[in-house]
């Protein structure tokens, strides 16, 4: 973890933490109002994939040398066959990076939208 973003963790703790009415959500209020006036951290073909689709799957596939990669190929092409589904294979290294990332902080964005959004969520990973 950076150290920036220890630091902006350790506020949000903070304010968290505060003992009046509200804090405990309070920075989530607040990061999903201005998520808006942020840059996406997704490429843009997977964030074309994200608004057509409403849930996706990310997953990290490795070959290691007895034909997992070749195996894996064939079944994602048959299930392809029987179910309307579109893959986005990440071709560069910075691409795979933003991806990884997102993978990431989706589990505590998605408590900021539960907030922003005035729902109760459950999440799973």
């Amino acid at each position: 973890t950076s150290p920036m973003v220890k630091h902006l963790w350790n506020i949000k703790g903070w304010i968290q933490d505060l003992p009046i009415a509200g804090a405990d959500t309070l920075v989530d209020y607040l990061m999903y109002a201005l998520n808006s006036l942020c840059p996406t951290g997704l490429p843009s073909p997977v964030m074309k994939l994200a608004r057509q689709y409403d849930h996706h799957v990310a997953m990290t596939v490795g070959d290691f040398g007895h034909g997992e990669l070749d195996r894996f190929s064939e079944r994602m092409q048959q299930f392809q066959q029987n179910h309307k589904i579109q893959v986005h294979e990440c071709t560069t290294s910075s691409q795979a990076a933003s991806l990884s990332a997102f993978r990431f902080a989706a589990a505590p964005a998605f408590r900021t939208y539960c907030v922003g959004k005035g729902l109760s969520g459950f999440s799973v990973d």
